[in-house]
């Protein structure tokens, strides 16, 4: 894919939560880093672990250490990676993903609203909970290297 814009054009490249839906994530690095002006910034966002979602357009999880490589590979220079979630919130996320698919398919063999109803408002309510209770140990864990990263925030500069 080649972006329709000139060569080194561009001061920064703001991307979000797309990475990880890229069939080829580093011809697209090389194309963001074609349009960028030398030491350019790029500041993207993508998970590391979370349920698959938007398939079969779900390619890819990423670590730090996956980002760092594939970014230095691709002609960048990563200034800072801030990785976000924990493992209680990790386990919270999946759990509430997972109950949720799980009465979405419930209530769509039974193609009625009122099932729908039925199902779905509760759920809200147990999510809420469910966040607030995963929350809380969060703020207690220290988790800044956390194995259980959710999802991370890189900024890196055009080389």
């Amino acid at each position: 894919t080649k972006i329709p814009l000139k060569n080194n054009s561009i001061d920064t490249v703001l991307m979000l939560m797309v990475l990880e839906h890229l069939e080829n994530p580093q011809k697209v690095l090389l194309e963001i880093k074609r349009i960028l002006k030398p030491k350019g910034k790029f500041i993207f966002s993508t998970v590391q672990m979370y349920p698959i979602h938007d398939a079969p357009f779900d390619y890819f999880r990423f670590t730090r250490f996956g980002l760092k490589n594939l970014l230095e590979q691709s002609g960048f220079r990563v200034i800072e990676n801030v990785s976000q979630g924990s493992f209680w919130e990790f386990w919270g996320l999946s759990l509430n993903v997972y109950l949720f698919q799980n009465i979405l398919q419930f209530t769509k063999k039974r193609e009625t609203i009122i099932f729908a109803f039925i199902f779905i408002f509760p759920f809200y309510i147990i999510s809420f909970i469910m966040n607030c209770l995963m929350y809380v140990p969060a703020l207690f864990a220290d988790d800044k290297k956390s194995r259980f990263n959710i999802s991370h925030v890189v900024f890196a500069k055009s080389k």
